[in-house]
C-alpha cells in the first residue's frame, strides 16, 4: 500500500493490527500511548514525507481521541490512514466495556470510511482495500478511516488481511477551460494572486516571479506559503491599505494553496465591490473565502500560471503591482524602525528569534498569537514554515512538530504559547528523537491572543475565562519528562541561549531543549497595537 509509518497506541482490541506491523521489518512502527498525541505525530510524519502515515488504536474513547488530528488533516489536505479496532456489532450498546458506535464516527472529517467484520469474505476485504488505496493516493488528499471488528481471541492473529498489497491508482486528468479563462484574465486591469498555506514549490515560485512582468498583477503571500521574492507582498497585515484607497482594490483575486492566516485580508476582500474570485486546485477543494467565488479551476497551479504566462499581452498601461510593492517597502522601513526600538515584549522576542533562526531550519509556529506575529516578518527563503492552520487549534502543535522532526536531521524550532505547550504536554512522553528540536515557549501569562483580538477585553471576565493565566512551573513539568530546560526574562538572555543552541547544534552536541521566554510582565498587546498604528496607519 505504500504506507510504511505506523503510529500504534497500546490496547487489546487492536492486538491483531499491532502484531501485524510491529513484527514487520519493512514497517516503521512507533508506539505512542496518548491517542490524541499519536494522531498529531502521524500528521507531522505525513507532512514531512508527503505520503500517508497510519494510526491504529483500540476501541471506545480511544478512537474519539483521534478526532482533532483527523479534522486538522482533513482541512490541511494531508493523507492519513486511520485504523480503529472495534467489537462485533452484536456487543455495541449491550454493556461491553470500551464499546461505542464507531462506524462512520469521523464521517464529517474523512474522505471515506469503511467497516469490515472478521467473517467478511476475502473478496469484500480485497475490494475494500482497493478502494482505500484509491482514496489515499488519489487526486484529493485527506484522511481515510477503516473500522475493523475483531472477535476474540485477539492474540496470535498477526496474519491479518492488512498485509495485502495493491497497485497505486491512476490520477485522472484535470478539467479546466484554459483558453476561456486566459481571455478573461487578459481583460482585467488589477489582478491579485493570493497564496495560502502550502508546501514549498520552487516551480510555482519561479512562475509567479516570471509573471511579475505583467504590472497589472500583484502577488500576496504569507510565511506559510513558503514562497519568496523581493517583489511579492509577503507581509499582508503590515501592508494592507484601507478600503477607501480605490487604487489598491483588485478586480480579480486568484487564490492557490490552503488556509490564509490574515483576518484583515479576508475582511478587506469581502468588502471589495464586484470582486471576482478564482481558486486553483488539483484536489477539488474550492473555498469561497471572500463570498465571491466565480471560477473553480481544477488543475495544478503551475499548469494554470504557465498558461497565463504563455498568453500574456503587456500592452496595458496599468501599474497595479507597483502601488502595492511601494507601500510594502515603505511599511517595511517603518516595521524595522519600530522593532529595533521596541521594549522587551512578545514582539521583541519573536523579532530576536526571527533574526537568529538558521538557514535550513524548520519553523513550527503555534496557533493563536504566534503564527500571527510571524506574518509581520519577511519570509526567510531558506526556512520552511509550518503550522496547523487546517482547523487552527492549539491542541497537537508540539506533537505535530515532533512527528515531523522524528528522524529528520535539520534544526526544528517550535514556537508556541504557554497554554498551547501545556495543552499538548504528552508530546514529550513519547519515544521520539528530539535531539534536533528546540521548543520555545512564549510565556506571556496566558492566552495572549484574547488581548489582541477585539471583544474579550470588554467582557469583564478576560483573565478568568479567556486569558486563563497558568501558575504551572514549566521547569518542573519539563524535568518530569526528562527534558532539558532553560528560562530567560529579557533580551540579552534570549540572545545568549540562542547563540549557544546553534553552536551546540553545529557541533553535534545539542540534545534538545525547552526554552521558556518570560514576557508575562509586559503589556505585549498594547505594544502590538502601537506597532500597527505606527507601521500601517489607516
Amino acid at each position: 500500500m505504500g504506507i510504511v509509518d505506523w503510529v500504534i497506541s497500546p490496547g487489546s482490541r487492536n492486538a491483531p493490527i499491532t502484531l501485524t506491523f510491529a513484527n514487520d521489518p519493512r514497517i516503521n512502527s512507533l508506539p505512542v500511548v496518548d491517542e490524541r498525541s499519536a494522531a498529531f505525530i502521524a500528521l507531522g510524519i505525513g507532512i514531512r514525507k508527503g505520503t500517508p502515515a497510519a494510526i491504529s488504536c483500540t476501541s471506545g474513547s480511544a478512537a474519539l481521541n483521534y478526532a482533532p488530528a483527523i479534522a486538522e488533516a482533513y482541512h490541511q489536505e494531508v493523507p492519513l490512514f486511520i485504523v480503529t479496532a472495534d467489537r462485533p456489532q452484536k456487543w455495541i450498546g449491550n454493556g461491553e466495556g470500551q464499546s461505542i458506535d464507531q462506524v462512520n464516527v469521523y464521517q464529517n472529517y474523512c474522505l471515506s470510511s469503511y467497516h469490515l467484520n472478521e467473517d467478511d469474505s476475502e473478496e469484500l476485504m480485497i475490494e475494500t482495500f482497493q478502494k482505500i488505496v484509491g482514496d489515499l493516493f488519489g487526486h484529493k488528499r485527506g484522511p481515510v478511516h477503516l473500522n475493523l471488528a475483531f472477535e476474540e481471541p485477539l492474540y496470535g492473529t498477526q496474519d491479518a488481511v492488512l498485509s495485502y498489497k495493491f497497485n497505486q491508482p491512476e490520477i485522472r486528468n484535470e478539467l479546466w477551460k484554459s483558453e476561456d479563462l486566459v481571455n478573461k484574465y487578459l481583460k482585467k486591469k488589477r489582478v491579485m494572486v493570493l497564496v495560502g498555506q502550502m508546501s514549498r514549490d520552487e516551480r510555482l515560485e519561479y512562475l509567479l516571479s516570471e509573471l511579475l512582468v505583467d504590472k497589472r498583477l500583484v502577488v500576496l503571500t504569507e510565511t506559510n506559503a513558503n514562497l519568496s521574492h523581493r517583489h511579492f507582498v509577503s507581509c499582508i497585515d503590515r501592508s494592507l491599505p484601507s478600503l477607501d484607497q480605490d487604487q489598491f482594490l483588485p478586480e480579480l483575486v486568484i487564490t492557490v494553496g490552503g488556509a490564509i492566516v490574515s483576518k484583515r485580508i479576508k475582511k478587506y476582500l469581502r468588502s471589495v465591490p464586484n470582486l471576482e474570485h478564482w481558486h486553483v486546485s488539483d484536489t477539488e477543494t474550492f473555498p469561497d473565502t471572500f463570498e465571491s467565488l466565480t471560477e473553480r479551476i481544477f488543475t495544478t497551479p503551475t499548469k494554470f500560471f504557465r498558461a497565463i504566462f504563455d498568453s500574456l499581452s503587456l500592452e496595458s498601461n496599468e501599474d497595479y503591482q507597483s502601488r502595492w510593492v511601494q507601500r510594502s517597502f515603505i511599511n517595511k522601513e517603518r516595521h524595522e524602525h519600530f522593532v529595533s526600538n521596541v521594549q522587551w515584549s512578545d514582539l521583541k522576542a519573536h523579532a530576536l528569534i526571527y533574526e537568529w533562526i538558521p538557514d535550513g531550519a524548520i519553523l513550527h509556529q503555534g496557533n493563536s498569537s504566534v503564527v500571527r506575529y510571524y506574518q509581520l516578518f519577511d519570509p526567510i527563503k531558506e526556512v520552511l514554515y509550518l503550522s496547523n492552520r487546517g482547523v487552527s487549534g492549539i491542541d497537537g502543535i508540539v506533537s505535530t512538530a515532533l512527528g515531523f522532526a522524528h528522524n529528520d536531521d535539520r534544526m526544528n524550532v517550535v514556537v508556541v504559547g504557554d497554554l498551547s505547550f501545556q495543552y499538548d504536554i504528552n508530546a514529550l512522553w513519547n519515544a521520539l528523537n528530539t535531539d534536533n528540536v528546540l521548543i520555545i515557549v512564549i510565556n506571556n501569562g496566558g492566552g495572549g491572543i484574547f488581548k489582541i483580538i477585539d471583544g474579550p477585553s470588554s467582557t469583564g471576565v478576560l483573565e478568568d475565562y479567556f486569558q486563563v493565566k497558568s501558575t504551572t512551573d514549566l521547569e518542573s513539568l519539563c524535568k518530569s519528562y526528562g527534558k532539558d530546560y532553560k528560562k530567560v526574562y529579557q533580551e540579552e538572555g534570549l540572545e545568549i541561549v540562542l547563540m549557544n543552541v546553534i553552536a551546540a547544534f553545529q557541533a553535534n552536541t545539542f540534545s534538545g531543549l525547552v526554552l521558556e521566554v518570560d514576557t508575562s510582565g509586559v503589556a505585549s498587546a498594547e505594544i502590538l497595537r502601537d506597532y500597527f498604528n505606527e507601521v500601517n496607519p489607516q
